[in-house]
């Protein structure tokens, strides 16, 4: 409990394109390999030509790839590309009180469903139970951390939904972690979804 998983036997490839939402073409020993990609975003900030993609091999008869890119470096900095991991990180901050303002929550169970949608955590603090969503992003300009850096429907309606059951009684929490070391602040990315960022807002 607590631990949060780590990538063992990481190593790196030289990216050169990407061929869809879920691989990317690398070189690698003077070979092109075609990792997974576990995050849908555009990534067109950090997915650059000759770019160093940090990866790791895991061999399963069910794969279509051995590898899976997992951080790309930015500034001489790696980013997180394994967003499929977020909650884990989310789940070890939780555990580790570090999230300001749910320093005494504990997590009673994960993937809740409330209205039409799946929410990520339920905790509770003080016999009252709180809904957390988690998201996940790495667009950072300028020490600026934005989401989305694609539209987002989904989180949108996730926003609307977190609303509703907050003005039903029940407390809710939206925890954005930033993949990124460069981050000072936080604004919702209005120029890639102003619909996301007018109701974020509003809330």
């Amino acid at each position: 409990m607590g631990r949060l998983r780590l990538f063992h036997h990481v190593i790196r490839g030289r990216f050169l394109r990407r061929p869809n939402r879920f691989r990317i073409d690398c070189e690698r020993n003077a070979r092109r390999v075609s990792p997974f990609l576990p995050s849908p975003g555009r990534l067109r900030e950090l997915l650059l030509p000759g770019s160093q993609i940090h990866l790791i091999a895991e061999d399963s008869p069910n794969r279509k790839t051995r590898y899976t890119a997992v951080a790309v470096d930015r500034h001489g900095q790696p980013v997180m590309l394994h967003t499929h991991l977020t909650n884990e990180v989310a789940r070890y901050l939780l555990l580790k009180r570090k999230i300001p303002g749910l320093e005494n929550a504990g997590i009673v169970k994960s993937e809740v469903r409330a209205g039409r949608s799946r929410f990520d955590f339920l905790s509770e603090e003080r016999n009252k139970r709180i809904l957390l969503e988690v998201k996940s992003y790495t667009l950072v300009e300028k020490r600026v951390a934005m989401f989305p850096d694609a539209v987002t429907e989904r989180g949108t309606r996730h926003l609307k939904e977190l609303a509703k059951i907050s003005e039903e009684g029940m407390r809710t929490a939206l925890l954005f972690i930033v993949h990124s070391p460069f981050a000072k602040v936080f604004m919702p990315d209005y120029h890639t979804d102003l619909n996301f960022s007018q109701i974020f807002l509003q809330i």
